[in-house]
């Protein structure tokens, strides 16, 4: 039936591989240790790693902070509204928080009053507070001549650290005398 004349035919027996060849199956057992790869950038590496520790503690901190709740209430200035100094000139004086909602930031109204209470014309006047105790040198505080008033200086919204301050206040009735006076003041 068709067979070739002449040669007999012969089967071949070949080795069948256990995998196929390009299936991607691979054997289930390992005879050697797989080679570790070397590290190619160790300071990369231990920078990655730093910046994960950090983020892990800011994260941290962030989930605790986030209960937190913020002060209800701000603590301002002392409010002072009295009467400073002795002699023939003294000091009617206000100092306190400029505005209910900014706490922080100060007014410091000085009039610079007779011995009939009533207000005295002065040439200029200054101002400046000083923390002697956390050895503080003095700040002059930038008080302006209020218009249309007698003896009237103001300053607005400047601000001083917390702490126990002393108000020094000195006036020129005359371009050659000084009257000065001093007062405690509380701040937050």
């Amino acid at each position: 039936m068709g067979f070739a004349r002449g040669a007999p035919a012969v089967a071949v027996r070949e080795p069948v591989p256990s995998v196929a060849p390009g299936s991607g199956v691979g054997t289930l057992v390992r005879d050697d240790e797989p080679t570790p790869l070397p590290e190619v950038h160790p300071g990369l590496t231990r920078s990655v790693r730093a910046e994960l520790v950090f983020a892990a503690v800011v994260l941290a901190l962030t989930s605790v902070l986030v209960n937190t709740s913020p002060p209800h209430t701000t603590v301002g200035a002392t409010e002072i509204n009295t009467v400073i100094g002795t002699g023939a000139t003294r000091f009617e004086t206000f100092f306190g928080p400029t505005d209910a909602k900014k706490p922080n930031d100060l007014t410091l109204h000085v009039t610079a009053v007779g011995t009939n209470g009533l207000p005295k014309k002065v040439v200029d006047m200054n101002a400046e507070l000083a923390n002697p105790t956390k050895d503080v040198p003095p700040i002059a505080i930038p008080l302006k001549k209020f218009p249309g008033a007698k003896g009237h200086y103001i300053a607005e919204g400047f601000q001083v650290p917390a702490g126990r301050w002393v108000l020094t206040v000195k006036a020129y009735p005359t371009e050659l005398d000084v009257v000065t006076a001093t007062a405690d003041i509380n701040v937050g």
